[in-house]
């Protein structure tokens, strides 16, 4: 399974750190503080350092920032010195040949020319936003309904078709119209799918129309799905109109909810699903964290509108 951990990160250096280092031909760097991406896992890391005069013979006369995160990630990072109007922006995998990764903003010169403003009032400022992703092991997801519309191990007389691709799936068309107002009407019109007995699906992937009918049919759901295949679920339920199914969804993914995922639910539930519960859950979450000083990653991706509620309420609890 394939974690994203989006982050912004801000690194002050000062000066007189810095020109210790000006003219230094070893291998003399400033690292920043080592910013832990997830509040359970340690190994989960980032952190940068400066060689104001360069790394290596190759280098020397560069200044060299460069990025430090865990062997096997991989990362999309935008550096940027604002002041001096320069950004960036990098993709790449730390693996065995190339685990660190940076980039050369200007020479050592003009590090240190004030002109250029790479060093303002007694300080260099560096800032990093991206997404680091780490490749973790599925995280078990047992999910069933009980009482789904049929009784488990309900097979005959299946007359409708699923076709994902070169899979599908036969169902009851009963089974359908019972759980969604959307086949109640799909079923009454003079569509060539009805007649046809067969609905071509292109835009989910056949294990997620799978568990959908399976948990349709009161049975769970497979035990590996990733967080991102529960909300491709979601998204599924929501499109086709499975209320059953919806409902079961949002409550795990509300149980989920933590510091690393919420701003990427949040923006699905802005840009693909309408769920005002899961919205107003991971809302509540954002200020609750941001009330107790403690970080959330992706702040970044929100909209306006969104950012503007937040902080309403955080100022409007600590007045």
């Amino acid at each position: 399974m394939r974690i994203a951990y989006p982050f912004s990160v801000e690194w002050r250096i000062k000066e007189d750190e810095l020109a210790a280092l000006k003219t230094s031909e070893d291998d003399d760097r400033i690292e920043s503080d080592v910013f832990f991406l997830s509040f359970d896992d340690p190994s989960i890391y980032y952190f940068l350092t400066i060689f104001p005069n360069g790394n290596c013979y190759e280098t020397r006369g560069k200044a060299c920032i460069f990025s430090h995160a865990p062997f096997g990630s991989e990362a999309i990072l935008k550096f940027s010195i604002e002041s001096a109007n320069y950004s960036y922006i990098m993709q790449y995998l730390y693996n065995n040949e190339n685990i660190v990764r940076g980039t050369f903003p200007c020479t050592t010169e003009e590090l240190f020319k004030a002109e250029m403003k790479f060093i303002v009032n007694g300080e260099m400022v560096v800032k990093v936003n991206g997404t680091l992703w780490i490749e973790k092991e599925k995280e078990p997801t047992i999910m069933a309904l009980e009482k789904g519309i049929v009784q488990k191990g309900y097979h005959r007389g299946r007359n409708f078709t699923f076709v994902i691709g070169e899979k599908f799936i036969k169902v009851h068309k009963h089974v359908l119209q019972r759980a969604s107002p959307f086949f109640v009407e799909f079923f009454n019109s003079d569509m060539k799918e009805v007649k046809e007995k067969k609905m071509i699906i292109f835009d989910f992937d056949f294990e997620i129309v799978h568990a959908a009918m399976k948990l349709l049919y009161s049975a769970s759901i497979p035990t590996t799905f990733t967080f991102e295949q529960m909300l491709s679920l979601l998204h599924f339920s929501n499109k086709y109109d499975i209320g059953l199914i919806k409902d079961r969804v949002q409550d795990y993914l509300i149980n989920k909810i933590s510091s690393t995922n919420v701003c990427s639910i949040l923006l699905f539930t802005k840009t693909t699903v309408s769920s005002k519960q899961l919205q107003q859950k991971c809302i509540d979450f954002i200020i609750k964290k941001l009330g107790e000083n403690q970080t959330v990653f992706g702040l970044e991706t929100l909209d306006e509108e969104v950012m503007m509620k937040i902080l309403l309420s955080i100022n409007t609890r600590s007045a």
